[in-house]
């Protein structure tokens, strides 16, 4: 076999194992995540969020859901008055509350502290995940056998082969 025969299926071969790996990188990210909220290492899990876009992300699905627009609230005056105070500290309530540290007990199936009252595990989850676009990989996670619109984690191709997770959808 000559040189150049050999060199063709080589080629091929080296870029289908680029394919497949690249096609694998949001499901690697993932799995580091997991592993690093197991570790209970928030500085690794830290290397795949950014941090500014999921509290934009977080604040505008609150506040989407704190919005009295539609029904008989949206005529009411006193509801948009709260609905606005609410919104006004929903914000600085997620800067503190979205850090390495909380992400860390979620992904690890527990709730966070909350003013020194005690752990309350989460239920089993059931989650499934893909991409929904080139850049885009969502994983979704909702309460073993509930009925219930899963919550989104969107993840983001940040680079050729990194992902970082920058948005929650709360649906």
């Amino acid at each position: 076999m000559t040189k150049k025969a050999l060199l063709v299926p080589l080629i091929a071969l080296a870029l289908a194992g680029a394919a497949a790996w690249l096609f694998a990188t949001p499901y690697l990210a993932v799995s580091d995540m997991r592993r690093a909220a197991d570790a209970r290492d928030a500085d690794a899990l830290a290397d795949h969020v950014d941090f500014p876009a999921l509290r934009e992300s977080l604040k505008g699905e609150i506040a989407a859901r704190l919005s009295p627009t539609s029904g008989p609230a949206a005529g009411n005056p006193l509801l948009a008055f709260g609905a606005a105070l609410a919104g006004s500290l929903v914000g600085p309530a997620i800067d503190a509350w979205v850090t390495p540290e909380s992400l860390s007990w979620l992904l690890r199936g527990e709730l966070p502290p909350v003013s020194g009252q005690s752990i309350n595990p989460a239920a089993d989850v059931d989650a499934s995940m893909g991409y929904a676009g080139a850049s885009t990989f969502v994983v979704e996670v909702k309460p073993k056998g509930s009925q219930a619109r899963p919550i989104q984690l969107v993840l983001t191709r940040s680079g050729i082969a990194s992902w970082k997770l920058t948005a929650v959808h709360l649906t």
